[in-house]
């Protein structure tokens, strides 16, 4: 964490922080993802983290780390505990197991092909940490030896990880990245 971001290291501070958006606010926002996914959004991103290590060198996403932004390479120990209070809020199991299970079904089995979620061991563990005496979410992805497309909103699309972000590609780029990463 105190090295930064990575090629094989993303930090997100929460996964739900999109689920209270009102839709008068979301129409407002300059957000592709707030308009495009709605109260959704905080999920699909966190797939797009998942599906880019997967699609790469596999590495770890860590939930309940904020990535500073100041041009510093420090990032805060958040935790999940927001999360977990809006999990309570939905009267949803907001314990640790809760919390993986959010994952599972919410992001795992809603947008990653039918595979991935029936070998999930294969390809993912979900942990929990304590620093600082806050819990954070780590979720290790081996890399894939095929193509992972996320569905979202009935479109099939394939990202990747490039030094510390995590991208689309498309037409000849995503050709010619799968014919140089995948054997199959």
């Amino acid at each position: 964490i105190e090295k930064g971001e990575n090629f094989r290291l993303e930090f997100k501070s929460d996964a739900l922080w999109s689920l209270n958006h009102k839709n008068q606010d979301i129409d407002k926002t300059n957000s592709y993802d707030l308009r495009t996914y709605k109260q959704k959004a905080s999920k699909v991103i966190i797939a797009r983290s998942i599906a880019a290590l997967l699609n790469s060198e596999g590495g770890n996403l860590l939930i309940g780390v904020k990535e500073k932004k100041d041009g510093k390479n420090e990032s805060e120990i958040a935790g999940i505990q927001p999360d977990l209070e809006k999990l309570k809020t939905l009267e949803k199991d907001f314990s640790n197991d809760g919390y993986k299970r959010m994952i599972i079904d919410d992001i795992i089995r809603s947008y990653f092909p039918q595979k991935i979620y029936n070998m999930l061991n294969n390809y993912i563990s979900i942990n929990f940490e304590e620093i600082n005496n806050k819990t954070i979410c780590n979720i290790k992805v081996k890399p894939s030896n095929s193509r992972v497309f996320l569905n979202l909103e009935g479109r099939k699309l394939f990202f990747i990880r490039t030094e510390t972000e995590t991208r689309q590609i498309v037409d000849e780029e995503l050709v010619d990245y799968c014919m140089k990463r995948f054997l199959s």
